[in-house]
């Protein structure tokens, strides 16, 4: 059966990752399940790279591992589908899931030093994914684990492919766990975080990276951060999450240039390298809410400056400028 065509991207790109109405659901004994990603709708276009940020808890990395069926236990997709090259992913036998994943669509995980295992050397972890989904023989993938290390800057590769995860410095764990996302050469990584933990010099080196890679394989990369000097230098569109829910989106310069939602201002306000004087920084009041804490209305109100009387009602996710969509009522 010929592949369903792609749709094309408001900017002519073709799409080829379309979230829509995702939500994803805590099961609780003896209680209804709380949610954790409420109508979450997003899209990558080939060759893109689309930034995912919000603060710690906002729902960003469950929305990733879900695409690629890695969510926790008692965490489920309850509705929606993610449409990837004519296919619902969530609708995915589990054996054709790990057809998908690391061939087609790979995850570069944060926390390295846990996301490697410790008793294998590093250049058998990088070619796994090549071993499970190939007939390759071993020596051409050690060949290929070399190349891909080299790729990624590792110094004196064919040595290095030999030493365990203790033996690498944090910036260089985080380039093997790059190198293994790029072993299949996927057409779309999820970057959770790849620069957690990382000096700002490695920080930078890890972000050149991702660009020569998308300029030398067309990847495309879905980038999740809590880093907003780093999205705002790295990623064509953004998406704005708080408390599970798409709170704004659009492109970066409009996000980055005139902010709608308070809370993507206030979080613009907290970035040292983005608004104001960076010895003044602003915070924001209070905490996220919990997945379990019922709550009516705006989910941000209770931090917001601008609360006012109708924020009691939700509001809607809605296009206030071409391309950018904000969910407040004041936008």
């Amino acid at each position: 059966m010929a592949e369903a065509a792609k749709p094309s991207g408001r900017d002519g790109g073709r799409t080829l990752l379309a979230v829509e109405g995702l939500q994803i659901e805590l099961e609780r004994r003896a209680q209804p399940p709380a949610p954790i990603a409420r109508n979450v709708s997003l899209r990558v276009d080939e060759g893109e790279i689309v930034g995912l940020i919000g603060e710690s808890g906002s729902g960003k990395t469950v929305t990733a591992k879900s695409l690629i069926g890695l969510l926790p236990d008692r965490i489920r997709v309850a509705a929606g589908r993610a449409m990837y090259r004519g296919r619902d992913l969530f609708a995915l036998t589990p054996q054709q899931m790990r057809a998908v994943r690391g061939a087609e669509i790979s995850l570069i995980p944060q926390d390295a030093l846990h996301a490697l295992n410790p008793v294998q050397v590093i250049g058998r972890q990088v070619g796994e994914p090549v071993e499970v989904h190939t007939n390759r023989p071993a020596a051409d993938i050690r060949d290929l684990v070399v190349r891909l290390l080299e790729r990624v800057r590792t110094p004196d590769p064919r040595a290095r492919a030999g030493d365990y995860p203790h033996q690498f410095s944090g910036g260089m764990q985080q380039r093997a766990l790059t190198a293994m996302a790029l072993s299949m050469e996927p057409p779309l990584i999820l970057a959770d975080e790849p620069t957690t933990a990382l000096d700002v010099t490695i920080q930078a080196e890890i972000i050149a990276l991702i660009r020569d890679l998308r300029a030398q394989t067309g990847a495309s990369f879905l980038f999740i951060s809590h880093d907003l000097g780093l999205v705002s230098s790295l990623c064509d569109r953004i998406y704005v999450m708080y408390a599970g829910e798409i709170v704004e989106s659009g492109a970066r310069d409009g996000i980055f240039g005139r902010p709608r939602h308070p809370y993507t201002h206030a979080l613009m306000g907290a970035a040292p390298r983005l608004l104001g004087n960076p010895e003044r920084l602003s915070t924001i009041p209070g905490r996220i809410p919990q997945p379990s804490e019922e709550m009516a209305g705006c989910r941000f109100r209770d931090r917001c400056p601008r609360v006012e009387s109708r924020c009691a009602a939700p509001p809607a996710l809605r296009e206030v400028a071409e391309g950018h969509a904000v969910r407040c009522w004041l936008a």
